[in-house]
């Protein structure tokens, strides 16, 4: 009977410790249902962590390459960035709008020489150089050019270009000095050609007393297009007006040889129209004109 006892008593005590050991079984259950939650809980944390921090660099990337875009858009092409060095790196003399080269002028070499053997030419030197002669004709192109620009500027108003036109250019174009000289040499020589008959045989340099050639300069002045319409009067004021200029310019050019006892070379020729204020300005190739200054910039 004790040994019954027993066993019912162990029975009960098992039974009594059911509960407990069930709510146990079901709190480490929970426990590792809790710990497992908490683990799938982090790695979906982590994994939106990483999800938000590729979405923010993709962002970024796309902002960063969205903003690159837009200052190349800006900048230019690298062919526009190399004109624009280039241009940066250009001497000042080349920025500047030059004077046309012409082809071909109304006058020779040989008429250039005819002019300098005048007596004032020769009280200063008997014998020219032929480099020098070259050299003074390819500069008279450029007041030549000046002149005819602003005839051309004034005869819009008639369409027609008359000795009035080319006068006044000589005055706007040279210094007083020049123009004065210039202009007298002018109105002689067209006094000399009205005078004479239309009848005769002999050109019309050989009528205005010159020694360019007045044809030529109207040829020049029609295939320039200097206006529609070319009177005869205006050929004579210009080639008189060119022909006084080439002597003013070598006799003003070489005040010094004229001093000095040495040799007249191009530099001779090149240093005296530098310090001259009344030559160098018209005498450059640029369209702008520094009547007045010489290539120091010393005003007259």
């Amino acid at each position: 009977m004790a040994g019954i006892g027993t066993l019912n008593s162990a029975f009960e005590r098992m039974q009594m410790a059911s509960p407990s050991s069930y709510e146990s079984g079901g709190s480490s259950s929970a426990s590792m249902s809790h710990s497992s939650n908490s683990r799938s809980n982090s790695s979906a944390s982590r994994n939106s962590s990483i999800s938000r921090n590729s979405s923010a660099s993709r962002c970024s990337r796309a902002n960063h390459s969205t903003g690159h875009d837009w200052d190349g858009a800006h900048r230019g092409s690298l062919d526009t960035l190399n004109t624009s060095v280039a241009e940066e790196f250009l001497e000042y003399g080349e920025r500047l709008d030059r004077l046309t080269e012409l082809d071909k002028v109304p006058w020779g070499e040989r008429h250039v020489a005819r002019v300098l053997q005048t007596d004032r030419v020769r009280q200063i030197i008997k014998a020219i150089p032929y480099d020098v002669i070259q050299r003074l004709s390819y500069l008279l192109q450029r007041p030549l050019v000046r002149i005819a620009k602003e005839a051309q500027r004034l005869s819009l108003a008639y369409g027609k270009c008359t000795k009035n036109e080319i006068h006044t250019a000589i005055k706007l174009i040279l210094s007083q000095p020049l123009s004065e000289v210039c202009l007298s040499a002018a109105l002689r020589a067209l006094s000399l050609f009205q005078m004479s008959s239309e009848c005769c045989q002999d050109s019309k340099k050989t009528r205005a007393g010159l020694t360019f050639p007045v044809g030529r300069f109207y040829r020049w002045l029609v295939d320039t297009k200097v206006s529609t319409r070319v009177d005869n009067h205006a050929a004579v004021y210009l080639a008189a007006c060119m022909e006084t200029l080439m002597v003013e310019t070598f006799c003003r050019a070489c005040v010094d040889y004229e001093r000095s006892d040495g040799e007249l070379t191009l530099a001779v020729l090149e240093y005296g129209i530098a310090n001259d204020m009344n030559l160098w300005g018209i005498l450059q190739p640029f369209e702008y004109l520094i009547c007045g200054r010489n290539s120091s910039g010393k005003p007259a």
